[in-house]
């Protein structure tokens, strides 16, 4: 729209848009195919900061301006404002996942599943033994967070407390046909939250269940989800249905707070929403995503 109109709806699919982040209780980001958008208003309003060619599939920024984005093909690129990514200097290949510490010190999941440590963004790159890791979150320089999905293994969290040198099991939920499940996470402070979403589905609708913990990981509970059936009772617990609609996408944490993409079939057209509580989950809000 032109300056000045107001905003309009963000129509279109969760791969439109693959990833969210929150710096602050105000700025936030989310990217996707071809796109990244900026809030300064918790959510209600959306301003595209880049359009191309390149769609990425998960962001850290550090600050309004500064940040980091993956691609889908794998590549690193950091962002200093303007209309441009650059890439990110690692020679380890496909990345899968990514993390920069503020400073430089990095770590990269390959394509493969293999994870690497560095005390610098350029190396040289340590091989950490932990294999299968689908997403990585940081709490702090030494608290962070893994997933491993896929395959004949179950799913199951993972964490550090020393930057990511060593890893150790949080919590392996139960769900069932282990191959068919993909998983996210993301941590802030003490709290963390682990999103799996399974490809088994009918028509629309994608099974999905999100864990969180308040105690830095000491113990996991169940917050949403949606099964694959969804009965007379409908999905559980009842607000889930439509709070986050037919699936859920990428989701992103700050303090007490969490935000998770999600996706409704509308008459007008297929609508992307924000899900977000401000209390670890006690009570949620749903806001359309409107983009200027």
């Amino acid at each position: 729209p032109k300056s000045g109109a107001a905003p309009t709806p963000f129509r279109g699919t969760l791969p439109a848009l693959e990833t969210v982040q929150f710096v602050t209780q105000q700025i936030g980001f989310m990217a996707g195919q071809g796109i990244v958008l900026e809030t300064t208003d918790a959510g209600s309003v959306w301003t595209r900061i880049y359009s191309g060619s390149a769609t990425i599939q998960s962001v850290d920024f550090v600050g309004k301006s500064a940040g980091w984005g993956l691609t889908s093909d794998g590549k690193g690129l950091s962002w200093t404002g303007g209309s441009a990514w650059t890439p990110v200097a690692q020679t380890l290949g496909q990345a899968a996942a990514m993390h920069l510490f503020p400073g430089g010190a990095g770590l990269v999941v390959t394509a493969k599943g293999a994870l690497y440590h560095a005390a610098k963004a350029s190396g040289p790159w340590q091989q950490v033994n932990v294999a299968g890791i689908r997403s990585l979150s940081f709490s702090s320089a030494t608290l962070g967070w893994a997933v491993t999905a896929g395959g004949a293994a179950a799913p199951t969290i993972l964490e550090t407390k020393d930057g990511g040198l060593t890893w150790t099991q949080s919590f392996a939920p139960q769900l069932g046909q282990p191959e068919t499940w993909n998983a996210s996470v993301v941590g802030s402070g003490s709290v963390a939250w682990a999103l799996f979403t399974s490809a088994s589905g009918q028509l629309e609708h994608q099974p999905y269940v999100a864990y969180a913990t308040q105690d830095q990981g000491q113990h996991w509970q169940e917050q949403f989800g949606a099964p694959l059936f969804s009965g007379s009772g409908g999905m559980y617990p009842s607000s889930s249905q439509s709070l986050f609609g037919l699936q859920a996408g990428a989701s992103a944490a700050l303090g007490q707070s969490a935000y998770f993409l999600s996706w409704q079939p509308d008459p007008s057209g297929n609508l992307l929403g924000l899900t977000s509580t401000a209390d670890a989950g006690t009570t949620w809000h749903q806001v359309p995503l409107h983009v200027k």
